[in-house]
């Protein structure tokens, strides 16, 4: 990830938000974060994920990634995950499916749709997270 990048950005409450990379500080390891709804804060770089469908082989059993539930101010909300299970449909594409790492911390009744599993969603639906290395450039 670099600066400009579109990514999909930790906020509070365990909810990530659609965003935009400003400037990385490698003293703290965070980027300057614009969010598309005008917000701004210091993000480290672990909770930050570019916003591209990944490559199927960045998703396996176990893998944490980030899937979009619901809505906030017309934004996707997006949430931390890990995926459980993987079936392929008829033409032989992945489907995933898991949970919510952080279930019993949200504001479940924040937001309608919540749930604390998610089941069959195409590799479309999920993001992966950015390391430090990528970040370092």
């Amino acid at each position: 990830v670099k600066e400009g990048d579109h990514v999909i950005s930790f906020w509070k409450r365990n909810s990530y938000f659609p965003a935009t990379l400003g400037p990385f500080d490698k003293e703290t390891r965070c980027f300057h974060i614009l969010f598309d709804d005008g917000d701004e804060a210091d993000i480290e770089y672990s909770v930050i994920a570019k916003d591209v469908v990944p490559a199927a082989d960045e998703i396996g059993v176990g893998s944490r990634v980030l899937f979009a539930q619901g809505q906030w101010q017309g934004q996707p909300r997006w949430h931390e995950g890990v995926v459980e299970h993987v079936i392929y449909d008829a033409e032989g594409r992945p489907l995933y499916s898991g949970r919510h790492l952080h279930w019993g911390n949200l504001v479940h009744n924040s937001f309608r749709g919540a749930c604390e599993t998610f089941s069959d969603l195409p590799i479309d639906g999920l993001r992966v997270f950015s390391n430090i290395f990528a970040a370092l450039g």
